[in-house]
């Protein structure tokens, strides 16, 4: 049973079902995820993948919706009776999940374990009570879910790395879109949820407007993410972003990554594709009001994008709720684009990212530990 709520992890779990196959064959696989996890060969007792929420508020919307799969799955576990269950992030859900799943005497395996750096012990000791084993994003999470009483805690490198693609040249890159990058281009990267795009991405048209009134030749992208309409982005950009040419890019964040001078990225997975590719950026994020109030009194960080909270310092600039404002977003894009020395530092300090994820293959180090979890 493998178990995700979002883009990113719907495409971990996908490799991960892969890597499962080429130990274990045959194998039979079920459970909720998207397109990547249905193609791999995966029985979806529901697509959820489009239907991801940012934040206490945005959630409360779906509880019906989430208590019903809630339901389902569980029913689903106890008809099946999996070998072994793996939940991947989506902590919302599946801290509830996980729980049932143990009372039906299913081993369970949290891939991609909750960020407890941000939230704090609790989480880990949520998962501490129901988990088997548990696989850390990160190494510095390691400790934090052992001091929290969790058993079999791993680090086995970040999936990220399977799924980085070799980089084309850059004239490859603008004649796959038709640019000529002669006057710099700038990548929009509004996220892979529904929210997200409606919240940041009407921000970055009107920041497109003020960068072109400064830089006229500058080109735009907007990268539309696996499970996003693209009709969505027309809608909410409006007669604006046809106006300034913005090139809507599917097929994959990449190639819009592969065109960019600077990308203005939402906090989120898709930050450490770019910092991957040593691509300047500016990080933003915005949700509801309340949401955000609920954070600031409950989230202990100091950085909100991976890159930083990886590097354990700024690497890349962070525009966050009431910062981000086309203004804002303009004058930080218009600053690296007037400064290659600016743009090549920051190039420099995001090797480090990759440096602190460990080696490739974490889906095969991953399949090998879910088996030994599973019951015969």
């Amino acid at each position: 049973m493998v178990v995700a709520g979002e883009a990113s992890g719907d495409a971990y779990g996908a490799a991960l079902v892969g890597a499962l196959r080429s130990i274990r064959s045959p194998l039979s696989c079920f459970g909720m995820g998207g397109s990547a996890m249905a193609r791999s060969g995966v029985h979806l007792v529901y697509d959820v993948t489009g239907r991801g929420t940012v934040g206490f508020a945005e959630s409360i919307r779906q509880i019906p919706l989430f208590r019903r799969l809630l339901a389902r799955l569980v029913e689903a576990a106890r008809r099946l009776r999996p070998n072994v269950a793996v939940l991947i992030d989506f902590p919302g859900f599946n801290l509830r999940l996980g729980p049932a799943l143990r009372h039906l005497g299913v081993p369970v395996v949290y891939y991609i374990a909750p960020a407890v750096w941000a939230w704090g012990a609790g989480r880990a000791r949520s998962v501490a009570s129901f988990a088997d084993r548990v696989v850390c994003a990160f190494d510095f999470e390691v400790p934090l879910y052992e001091q929290a009483g969790a058993r079999g805690v791993h680090w086995l490198g970040h999936p990220i790395l399977d799924d980085v693609p070799p980089r084309p040249s850059r004239s490859e890159a603008l004649a796959d879109l038709g640019l000529s990058g002669a006057g710099g281009v700038v990548a929009w990267l509004p996220g892979s949820r529904i929210q997200e795009v409606e919240r940041l991405y009407p921000v970055m048209v009107e920041a497109a407007a003020l960068i072109r009134a400064r830089r006229p030749q500058v080109e735009f992208v907007a990268s539309v993410a696996p499970g996003i309409d693209p009709a969505l982005l027309e809608h909410v950009g409006g007669k604006a972003q046809r106006d300034l040419g913005i090139r809507l890019v599917g097929g994959g964040i990449w190639r819009s990554l592969a065109v960019a001078d600077v990308a203005v990225v939402a906090s989120g997975t898709a930050t450490l594709q770019a910092a991957l590719w040593q691509v300047p950026m500016v990080v933003v994020y915005r949700v509801s009001e309340p949401t955000y109030q609920m954070a600031r009194r409950l989230v202990r960080i100091s950085h909100v994008s991976l890159p930083n909270v990886v590097c354990g310092s700024e690497v890349v600039e962070e525009l966050l709720q009431h910062a981000v404002r086309p203004d804002r977003v303009a004058q930080s894009v218009l600053a690296r684009l007037a400064s290659p020395q600016r743009l090549q530092q920051e190039r420099e300090a995001l090797a480090a990212v990759r440096a602190r994820l460990g080696q490739p293959g974490a889906a095969s180090r991953a399949a090998r530990l879910i088996l030994e979890a599973a019951r015969p």
